[in-house]
């Protein structure tokens, strides 16, 4: 297993998701932490016909959007 940086363009979210109600307020706090403290779990992916499909961290990648970064760390 190794990280690897991968652009949040070429990250799809999987056809399930467990949590269906994101709330803005709970992302927007999630994003600041991110911001202040760093990702501290990387995303889990894999690789489906070209792109990444994201299998854990949802919140994660909506709260990585919101700082509009480009790049991030998955395994």
């Amino acid at each position: 297993m190794h990280l690897k940086k991968v652009r949040v363009t070429d990250i799809i979210a999987a056809e399930y998701q467990i949590r269906f109600n994101t709330i803005d307020k709970e992302i927007d706090s999630l994003s600041r932490s991110i911001h202040k403290n760093g990702l501290l779990c990387p995303h889990a992916v894999t690789v489906k016909k070209n792109k990444f499909v994201l299998v854990l961290g949802h919140r994660r990648l909506e709260a990585v959007k919101k700082k509009n970064s480009i790049v991030l760390k998955a395994i």
